[in-house]
């Protein structure tokens, strides 16, 4: 009897604990998604005035370690990236981000890299002489970064096991002693 019931609790335990784990995680790769969203967002809304007021100079000044940041001229031609050479560009007049920006003023797309486990987020704004202004980053995809983190889930898991198992042990005691 007292084997049933440590076996109930242990999986009861197993059960909450990924689904929680699961759940939790999901929650905050959502939230920082989203974060990173309104960062890229703001980024590009505060450069676009730089390059409004300053030209191509504004990105004379970017830290080396900024996002990536594009711009683009009307027919699609890169003009400046901070990481590639503009001549090995190809335009990108059909990339979804930028012909949403020249039709609304703004747009935004994620694109997925499975071979690195990573997504692109894109935010692109069209300035007032019809260029427009891109701003990336990229960001671990779900199941990237479940495989960095999963040496510390695993001993986690296990701390979590153990524990429950203690604490299993001693509740199948208590409840098969009065009888």
């Amino acid at each position: 009897m007292t084997k049933r019931i440590f076996k109930s609790i242990i999986l009861a335990s197993v059960i909450v604990l990924l689904a929680s784990g699961g759940l939790t995680m999901g929650v905050l790769y959502n939230h920082f998604g989203n974060q990173l969203e309104e960062e890229l967002r703001t980024e590009a809304e505060f450069l676009s005035i730089a390059v409004e007021d300053e030209g191509m100079s504004a990105f004379d000044s970017l830290p080396a370690d900024s996002e990536r940041i594009t711009y683009i001229d009307t027919d699609g031609t890169v003009l400046y990236d901070n990481r590639s050479k503009t001549d090995d560009m190809e335009n990108h007049l059909d990339r979804e981000e930028i012909q949403e920006a020249m039709e609304k003023g703004s747009g935004m797309a994620v694109r997925e890299s499975d071979t690195l486990s990573q997504r692109t987020l894109y935010y692109a704004i069209r300035l007032n002489d019809g260029t427009v202004l891109r701003v990336s980053s990229t960001q671990y995809s779900l199941t990237g970064l479940l495989g960095g983190m999963i040496q510390p889930l695993l001993i986690i898991l296990i701390i979590m096991l153990i524990l429950a198992g203690f604490l299993a042990s001693r509740l199948a005691k208590n409840i098969v002693n009065p009888l």
